[in-house]
């Protein structure tokens, strides 16, 4: 069955070649021939038969040179698709059923057991396919898929399209050639991809195929037919016409087709070359036409079938096979309990309805050619004409050499065997190189470079290449060369007397040579082999039988092959050495130029920085004072912008009550008065902070205070101005239990691990105070709730006309940490008139306000213990630091986010008075909207704290914003120049030309490409690495750097 595929777009042309082929005929050709020269021999003695006995050994000579000559042509076939990869060489072959039957039972040995010696193992079909150059693949399946073509056809189409991706990854065609021979697996893992897929459903290839042919009479055993004499070709080759000599113009060709198929020309039709045996280079009949051009279009129509097709062949078992293996199955699982693979792998086979993987897509059938980039109009001129070659010159005293010379042929290997020999008289012939004797590149005669040659201790033994078949010489090797070396001899004696002696002595050196080389004792020429060898070549009556025999080349015979690959092996080592001594010298030359070539850049560096010293502290110096002046300058004016925008208003003396604490209604009213957009009161608001978690419980005076300053700027602002209090969480609940000092350990258990000993250090600063919350009614609890209802009752007196309304700040669950409540309460306060601009506002309307972000403890601003002691004089109790902790703080979120909720977009100005002022929170909370483009001001009254600190804490956060960028200050320098000035100041002039070096940042960094170089090879690392670390300890006192010149 023959099928070919044509396609104008795909170059390489896909042969499946003759299915069902070779049935080891060699082998049993050999085998034969061998038993009837042995017959022959055990007769011989009786008999006396001695030209039958020569007869046999001819015909066994004859068949070991066809061999020999079809093993050649492979070899250099898998060299060529390993080296040069123009060639595909794909090889399938299986395993015996019987070598893979499961399970192994111990030992090797098959129970006794009927059951187990009367019922067949299950086996696995196992498929090797070597496709040389690219991998080694194997194909597996279990017992029932039927095998034959569909399997091999699917195996080496599987091999070509993994092929095919290999050569694809690597943006490379495959060879446009296929040699596909069904041979014995050979395996080589250099460089080989080697995969094993096991296949569970097969394509129906016969099915598929649309039309077929076949060769008749070519698949019978591979012997001679004894009644016709005729012996059955081995060899098919497929071949186009357009591709023959001529397009096959004055061919005889064996074409008979009907008249119907010739309606497209016959260009494309392919035709079968006949041949004996591979290694013939004529044709045993006319091309023989198989598939002719009116089945392309077909064709092509099968293969883009081929990865859709539904026609598909599964493993499947017939009933009585399948209790058979049930059967086994239990019979192991009884017998042998630890087989439990064996178990499950036959109780799968049963089961027809497992999952099946289906057939994997065939690539290379849809992906076509790999397209090339286009190329111009290029203009090419004349070739130069080739080198005249040189002539060869033989010197020799007789004609005799000059004959030798014909039949040994090389002149170089010639000398070299001749002395081996120890024929004096031609060691004056003048030798070639071997290397320029050997045609390279030349496809016709499938040449390697001599370097493929194999010239290690199997070459000896009459192995020409690497393969895993050994040639076993013999002295029949030996008998087609000797028998034309003797015919020679005795046409250039003219039977001179002693001429029959001499040729004796000749022989005898042969065999004693061949001896000597073959490192195998049972290979040797014995005696009676050597009488043999004697005869055949004395005897006058056998010269006739020994000239019929076919010719042998001198190439072939073992010792040559050694003699040739020692004096290959020779000139190479020869040339590597001087390659090696030569790179050697190089290498050391450039690197003491790369020594030198540092050395200089070094005194280069070091001069220049000598220089550059000088210069680089007068511009520092200058550079210094000018970046203090923008420093000053910068603060004075985040002074000024916090004078008029982010004011802070100290209280008076903490134990005095009567002290007249600040009127903000003036600074208010300031403030707005220097804003022109703001030219009446709806244009601009005003927003009251009191944040009492903070602050605890307030004294009187600060709390008549603050009633007394919300009540005059609410109704001043009465349509624009809202107070905003935020309660205490201790004042949430109405009644509490009396704590023990085990409670108050429950309540801090969930603390965070690295703020317990700060809670115990305030606990133990906190003294008798602790002691009391733990043995008497919570006081505090008490106080802030009291102070609360008095707020509440304070400002809703009718007089005041203000109207509060309940808000909660809800916090975010995720930063919610500890056991704290995830909310706060508070009040809005807003007078009654109903042109309020913050009646309409989402958060009034709602009471609630979302998504507050919990400040971390770490950015929570506290006081001193001991101040926070003398808060409630009148009380003689303070808050400790520990309580301070349990409150909830939102930070600046909580300011920005009810800013968001109740302030409307017409407001073009919003004034911030924080009464209470602990944290600065409002003030760094209008400094952000300030700087996200909104008008915001923010005044802060700091009566519990140091105003100075939240004064800094405030300005340094303007500072850093106007310095990165997030806000914008008017007239605020730019410092980069000055600073990136500052740090060039240092660093040398990189327009120097360094030659293995840079300088960078006041460093000399050397090259890391040539660094590495050094470092690497051989005979420089250890120099080279002693010169780059003293190096670095001179130049780059901080590190071991170097310049990474190596990267894209």
């Amino acid at each position: 069955m023959l099928h070919m595929y044509w396609s104008s777009a795909e170059p390489m042309t896909k042969e499946v070649a003759s299915k069902g082929a070779l049935k080891k005929a060699d082998e049993e050709l050999k085998e034969e021939l061998m038993q009837r020269l042995v017959d022959s021999k055990l007769l011989g003695a009786a008999l006396q038969d001695f030209r039958r006995e020569a007869e046999i050994s001819r015909q066994l000579f004859a068949h070991f040179t066809r061999t020999w000559r079809d093993r050649q042509i492979y070899w250099l076939a898998k060299e060529r698709a390993r080296v040069q990869q123009d060639l595909l060489v794909v090889i399938v072959d299986s395993y015996d059923h019987a070598k893979m039957s499961l399970p192994k039972f111990p030992n090797g040995r098959t129970p006794k057991r009927s059951l187990y010696e009367n019922t067949r193992r299950t086996f696995l079909t196992l498929t090797g396919c070597i496709v040389h150059g690219m991998g080694l693949y194997r194909y597996t399946s279990d017992e029932g898929m039927p095998g034959g073509s569909n399997w091999t056809l699917e195996c080496v189409m599987k091999s070509i399209d993994h092929s095919w991706a290999r050569r694809r990854a690597s943006n490379k065609e495959m060879p446009r050639e296929c040699l596909h021979k069904k041979l014995s697996p050979l395996f080589h893992k250099s460089g080989m991809d080697f995969r094993i897929e096991h296949i569970d459903t097969v394509r129906n290839w016969c099915q598929l195929m649309p039309t077929s042919s076949t060769l008749k009479n070519a698949y019978r055993g591979r012997k001679s037919d004894e009644e016709t004499n005729m012996k059955v070709p081995q060899s098919f080759s497929f071949m186009c016409r357009e591709d023959m000599p001529g397009q096959g113009h004055g061919i005889q060709t064996d074409d008979n087709v009907p008249r119907r198929l010739r309606t497209q020309g016959d260009l494309r039709d392919v035709f079968a070359m006949v041949e004996s045996y591979m290694s013939d280079t004529v044709l045993i009949q006319p091309p023989l036409l198989v598939y002719p051009t009116a089945f392309q279009s077909s064709t092509e129509r099968y293969f883009n079938e081929v990865n859709r097709t539904e026609h598909v062949v599964q493993q499947s078992l017939d009933s009585d096979r399948a209790a058979d293996l049930a059967a086994i199955a239990d019979a192991i699982s009884k017998d042998f309990p630890h087989m439990e693979r064996s178990v499950r792998y036959y109780r799968s086979l049963i089961d027809q309805g497992r999952p099946r993987k289906p057939y994997s897509r065939i690539g290379f059938l849809e992906a076509g050619p790999m397209v090339q980039p286009p190329m111009g109009n290029i203009q090419l001129g004349a070739e130069p004409p080739e080198p005249r070659n040189h002539w060869l010159q033989v010197i020799a005293k007789t004609n005799l050499g000059q004959h030798v010379q014909d039949v040994l042929g090389d002149p170089a290997v010639k000398k070299q065997v001749l002395q081996r020999l120890t024929i004096d008289r031609f060691e004056n012939i003048d030798p070639k190189p071997t290397l320029t004797l050997v045609p390279q590149n030349s496809l016709a005669e499938f040449w390697l470079p001599l370097t493929a040659f194999y010239v290690g201790q199997d070459a000896k033994n009459g192995v020409g290449f690497v393969t895993s078949e050994k040639q076993a010489p013999s002295a029949l090797d030996l008998l087609g060369a000797i028998g034309q070396a003797v015919d020679v001899e005795l046409r250039a004696a003219k039977a001179k007397p002693g001429a029959s002696k001499a040729l004796k002595d000749l022989l005898s050196k042969c065999i004693t040579e061949f001896n000597k080389l073959c490192t195998i004792k049972k290979h040797r020429i014995d005696t009676a082999r050597k009488a043999l060898i004697y005869n055949l070549s004395l005897d006058a009556d056998l010269g006739a039988i020994m000239r019929a025999a076919e010719e042998f080349s001198w190439e072939r015979i073992p010792f040559i092959l050694e003699i040739r690959g020692a004096s290959v092996e020779e000139f190479i080592a020869q040339s590597q050495d001087r390659q090696k001594n030569a790179y050697a010298k190089s290498m050391t030359a450039a690197f003491q130029n790369w020594v030198q070539q540092l050395q200089s850049d070094q005194v280069t560096f070091e001069s220049q920085r000598i220089m550059s010293e000088k210069e680089s502290a007068k511009r520092r110096t200058k550079l210094i004072g000018q970046l203090e002046e923008l420093h000053k300058r910068a603060w004075d004016l985040v002074g000024t912008y916090l004078a008029s925008n982010l004011r802070f208003f100290a209280g008076a003396a903490k134990e005095a009550e009567s002290t007249v604490l600040p009127l903000l209604t003036s600074y208010v009213d300031e403030a707005f008065a220097d804003i022109p957009e703001c030219r009446s009161t709806d244009d601009h608001g005003v927003v009251l902070w009191i944040n009492l978690p903070c602050c605890g419980v307030v004294p009187l005076h600060k709390y008549e205070w603050c009633v007394t300053a919300v009540s005059n700027i609410l109704a001043l602002y009465r349509r624009n101005g809202i107070a905003f209090v935020v309660h205490a969480n201790r004042g949430q609940v109405a009644e509490r239990k009396v704590k023990t000092s085990k409670d108050e350990d429950e309540d801090v258990k969930d603390e965070p691990d690295e703020l317990m000993d700060f809670i115990k250090k305030d606990e133990m600063e906190s003294g008798s105070d602790d002691e009391q919350e733990t043995t008497g009614p919570n006081q505090e609890d008490s106080d802030i709730r009291d102070m609360k209802y008095r707020l509440e009752k304070d400002l809703s007196l009718k007089e005041r006309q203000l109207v509060i309304r309940n808000i909660t700040w809800v916090f975010d669950k995720d930063s919610v940490y500890g056991r704290r409540d995830g909310a706060i309460t508070g009040l809005a306060v807003i007078h009654r008139d109903r042109a309020n601009a913050f009646k309409t506002s989402p958060g009034y309307r709602s009471g609630v306000i979302h998504d507050v972000q919990m400040l971390q403890r770490a950015q929570m601003f506290k006081p001193p213990a001991q101040q926070n002691r003398q808060n409630l004089p009148h009380l003689g109790r303070a808050f400790t630091d520990t309580q301070e902790m349990k409150q909830v703080a939102g930070g600046t979120d909580i300011v920005k986010r009810t800013l968001a909720s109740f302030i409307p977009p017409s407001m073009h100005t919003t004034m911030i008075l924080d009464l209470l002022a602990y944290d600065a929170f409002p003030a760094l909370a209008a400094l952000e909207e300030v700087a996200s483009s909104k008008r915001m001001m923010c005044g802060s009254v700091v009566l519990n704290a140091a105003p100075g600190t939240l004064q800094t804490r405030v300005a340094n956060a303007l500072y850093e914003s106007c310095r990165n960028g997030s806000a914008v200050l008017p007239n605020f320098p730019e410092y980069e120049p000055v600073v990136k000035a500052l740090q060039e100041n240092n660093t040398i002039d990189n327009s120097v030309g360094y030659k293995v070096c840079v300088a960078k940042c006041g460093r000399l960094l050397v090259l890391q490409s040539l660094a590495r170089r050094w470092t690497e090879y051989e005979g420089t690392k250890d120099r080279a690495h002693e010169l780059i670390v003293e190096h670095n300890k001179g130049f780059n006192v901080d590190g071991d750097y170097m310049e990474d010149d190596e990267r894209p």
